[in-house]
């Protein structure tokens, strides 16, 4: 219901079918675990589908991480993905450590534009913070400051 209220039906329903068709692909054996989906992971995929919709758009990023997405993701095993990222911002860390997956194969020439050219830039921090999947650490200590200076 979390993933539902933050990043709307369209992405939950993507995020829900990407996993479904990773637990059930022979080449993605680490996803076949046989256990039911973990909300956590559907969150974070959802954020990285949300991220897509609202700061993406139809671009070479949006292109590259959708390829991510769908031809690497399964190289990470879902326990790699959710890692201490338990709490209230277990989405948003999960989907910031796909993103930071996705921008090593950028900057290593992996991924690529449409047009069969390297990427060159990965997604960075500013469009990260403006889908509201900012760095949480740094979130908390703004948030200290203010209330610091209020004081």
């Amino acid at each position: 219901m979390e993933a539902y209220r933050k990043y709307n039906l369209t992405n939950v329903r993507k995020a829900i079918t990407l996993y479904d068709e990773l637990n059930e692909d022979k080449n993605a054996s680490k996803w076949m675990s046989g256990k039911d989906l973990n909300g956590g992971l559907i969150g974070g995929i959802s954020a990285v589908y949300y991220l897509i919709d609202t700061e993406l758009g139809a671009g070479d990023k949006s292109y590259g991480l959708t390829v991510y997405l769908q031809n690497y993701l399964k190289n990470s095993t879902p326990k790699s993905l959710m890692e201490d990222t338990a709490g209230v911002s277990q989405s948003v860390l999960i989907a910031r450590r796909i993103v930071g997956k996705c921008n090593a194969l950028i900057e290593n020439g992996i991924l690529k534009k449409r047009n069969g050219e390297p990427l060159k830039q990965p997604i960075g921090e500013d469009v990260l913070v403006k889908a509201g999947l900012g760095d949480p650490s740094k979130v908390k200590e703004i948030a200290v400051e203010v209330d610091e200076e209020e004081s």
